[in-house]
């Protein structure tokens, strides 16, 4: 898919493996020349935030159930309106594959592995205001 903000000189290409893992369909290229012209790191710096805000969503949103959590569908909501252009077409369909090849990740990780994945998950679910500290809930997010 071509990035009309960044002009010929970078593109978002989105390829399937064979093994179809989503981790392995999405690969950013941004060529050496968008680098070389000052004019366009602002623009490749703005495609470098969207994909990184994109993992992080979709890494969050897969950890959602296994780790007992419970997320504010409004402040999900309020993130994505305030990280993602409305002009983004791609936003949803990337975060889906995202989502859905971590959560094979986490499914395939030791109990061990998964309690520091579970822990981290709870502190960026709070950085992100996604959990709430309301009535019937616990400062984890998860349900009393």
């Amino acid at each position: 898919m071509y990035i009309p903000e960044l002009g010929p000189a970078a593109w978002l290409q989105v390829t399937e493996a064979q093994d179809g893992f989503a981790g392995q369909m999405i690969k950013v290229l941004v060529t050496a020349s968008l680098l070389a012209f000052p004019g366009l790191s602002a623009a490749a710096q703005t495609a470098t935030k969207l994909t990184e805000v994109t993992e992080s969503l979709a890494m969050v949103l897969a950890s959602e159930h296994v780790c007992g959590l419970s997320y504010d569908q409004r402040a999900v909501q309020t993130f994505v309106e305030r990280n993602v252009s409305p002009d983004n077409l791609d936003f949803a369909s990337v975060l889906n594959l995202l989502s859905v090849d971590f959560s094979r990740q986490i499914a395939g990780m030791t109990q061990s592995q998964r309690t520091a994945h579970c822990a981290q998950m709870r502190q960026v679910a709070r950085r992100y205001k996604f959990i709430s500290d309301s009535p019937g809930r616990s400062k984890d997010g998860r349900v009393d």
